[in-house]
């Protein structure tokens, strides 16, 4: 199966690319790679064989970091709601939706930059090459409520699948452009589809967490075309600097490849404690025994803690 692989990118993510993009292009398998990120990046950027570089405000006609900001701002304004910047977080889902407007293969795969793959990803399935959504734990309800305003009845949650939203997924081109399309006809305001799926968000949550495009493709597809993917699962990490740093060295990667698909590195997740337990402990434990370990821990505090505010009420003094 042909398809194109592309990574919207980010001047927060530059320092990753030179990193990840050897375990990408070893491990994705796609037709070609497309870095799609702000024009001011091209001339930065290593060369790299095999991979593309597109400036993101110039892939749909209009559309930019700086409109998307702009309508972001009008809502905040209208609704007396603080402004806070999070075009950057809405515009990347953009780009991965229109880029099927100019596609030209079947399907074409979204990929996040700080995520590292460490074997190869089964993005289609070995038996019958159909295309695989990878289920997740996130749980989201503010995704559809904007999709009841935004279309409302035309898109419903899939009730066999707890979450699409993940670091990457298989797009089918067609498909994509019909969901365009939909959101397109939609009559909540705005001019295009970009536009009106801001317009639909909760003004209460434009500033956070509104929209997700994995969500929204995943369930729309699942509802029109439930014979077209396989669902599956797959082991991955997203906290993964706890235990490996932001650039790991080629052993604690291998380590890590025999626990999981791949790993995703972000700086929030840094823990100088754990790095140095999993320096230590790497030739005797795997990774993921480790990573429930400290998810168990974390859990038993936060637990603890809420324990202790309930039997001592905020302000109340101990005695003694």
């Amino acid at each position: 199966m042909t398809y194109q692989v592309i990574i919207p990118v980010y001047w927060g993510t530059y320092p990753l690319i030179e990193y990840n993009m050897p375990y990408i292009k070893k491990y994705l398998g796609g037709k070609k790679i497309v870095l799609i990120g702000p024009a001011s990046m091209r001339e930065k950027l290593p060369v790299m064989e095999g991979v593309e570089f597109l400036d993101g405000n110039t892939l749909l006609q209009g559309m930019s970091r700086e409109t998307v900001s702009d309508i972001i701002k009008d809502v905040c304004r209208e609704n007396g709601v603080p402004f806070v910047d999070r075009a950057g977080w809405y515009f990347q889902q953009f780009i991965k939706m229109s880029y099927a407007l100019r596609c030209e293969e079947e399907y074409y795969v979204s990929w996040d930059m700080d995520t590292v793959p460490i074997r190869n990803i089964p993005f289609f399935s070995e038996e019958d090459g159909k295309p695989q959504f990878f289920e997740r734990p996130e749980d989201h309800e503010e995704y559809f409520a904007t999709l009841d305003t935004l279309c409302p009845g035309k898109i419903k949650k899939c009730r066999q699948v707890k979450s699409f939203v993940n670091q990457f997924m298989v797009f089918k081109t067609d498909v994509m452009k019909e969901l365009v399309g939909i959101m397109q006809k939609s009559t909540v305001k705005g001019t295009v589809w970009w536009e009106k799926i801001l317009y639909a968000v909760n003004p209460k949550y434009i500033t956070q967490a509104g929209f997700s495009e994995f969500e929204t493709y995943g369930n729309y597809t699942m509802q029109y075309y439930p014979q077209l993917y396989h669902v599956t699962k797959m082991d991955q990490c997203r906290t993964a600097a706890s235990f490996l740093t932001m650039r790991p060295d080629k052993k604690m990667m291998e380590w890590a490849g025999k626990s999981y698909y791949c790993v995703t590195l972000e700086e929030w997740s840094m823990d100088a404690k754990w790095q140095k337990r999993s320096r230590r402990l790497c030739k005797f434990l795997p990774m993921s025994v480790l990573v429930n370990l400290s998810e168990q821990i974390y859990t038993f505090k936060r637990r603890a803690k809420k324990a202790v505010s309930l039997i001592m009420p905020k302000g109340r003094k101990r005695s003694g």
